[in-house]
């Protein structure tokens, strides 16, 4: 979907997209993700999301939104692989070393209105060169669903790392400061057609739009398969030669196990896939 998902996301993955998204989680779920990133470098997520009102009453199939909302937690981590040390005249000094960062998140996400939904996430960020640094941070959003004639759509705003510096010796740097305006709308309902839109605000970068597209349709009952393509603006020709911005992918969900796949090239510097596999229930 282009990372246009600020007012798309309805699963679990709101937890990284905008917190608001959580409170269409109306089961229980269970989300892990692994990327073959770019330059032998690797990416992943694990997460649990547990609806409130589940904790409090009997456990039901499918539930109905109460304002209580869900509780998410998650894992991410980044390593970057093995890189070659260089003392500080270029020269190799023999030994290797890998970078990498976790970041441990808690968020909540809920109706606080017939068509506005808001959520908060915290998170503590460790990141790792030859020594480390840690810090925490928050991330917001809302998101207001809407209709016009027959089509619902869905607005949204949120903000993330909202605060937190990671200090490597003497020099501190703040985290990626982000905004994110988001639009979402479900042109179709037979196959289910959603268009979306994000304009992605980096504090110390400039601004830049994702779009995606997403087809989903119901085989059967309990089979459905879906497809999707999609542009970040963040990875433009202008900023990766060769062929970037571009992404494509498609999932099958069977019964509650759902399993997707997506594509996304980064010019010279090669390909990401991206394997989602999550279970409801």
């Amino acid at each position: 979907m282009g990372g246009a998902m600020g007012a798309a996301s309805s699963d679990l993955a709101a937890l990284f997209w905008n917190p608001a998204g959580l409170s269409s989680v109306l089961t229980r779920q269970a989300m892990a993700s692994g990327v073959p990133y770019v330059q032998g470098s690797q990416y992943g997520f694990l997460g649990y999301a547990q609806p409130l009102e589940m904790l409090l009453s009997k456990p039901r199939r499918e539930l109905t939104p109460t304002g209580l909302g869900t509780l998410a937690f998650g894992i991410t981590y980044f390593n970057a692989g093995p890189l070659n040390e260089v003392d500080n005249t270029g020269s190799s000094t023999g030994k290797t070393f890998t970078p990498a960062d976790v970041a441990v998140t808690g968020g909540w996400g809920g109706a606080v209105a017939r068509d506005l939904d808001v959520g908060v996430a915290v998170k503590v960020v460790r990141s790792q060169i030859q020594g480390s640094a840690s810090t925490a941070s928050a991330d917001a959003g809302m998101r207001v669903r809407l209709r016009v004639g027959p089509v619902p759509y869905a607005l949204s705003a949120s903000v993330h790392n909202a605060f937190g510096q990671l200090k490597f010796h003497q020099t501190a740097d703040p985290l990626p400061l982000t905004g994110r305006l988001g639009f979402a709308a479900e042109l179709l309902n037979k196959p289910i057609v959603t268009a979306s839109f994000d304009a992605v605000l980096p504090r110390d970068n400039m601004a830049y739009p994702c779009m995606g597209v997403e087809v989903n349709y119901q085989v059967e009952k309990r089979v459905s398969v879906a497809g999707r393509a999609g542009f970040n603006g963040g990875t433009t020709r202008g900023q990766l030669e060769g062929s970037s911005a571009f992404t494509i992918g498609g999932g099958i969900s069977i019964l509650k196990a759902t399993f997707d796949y997506a594509w996304q090239p980064f010019g010279v510097l090669g390909n990401a896939h991206r394997f989602t596999l999550s279970l409801r229930w």
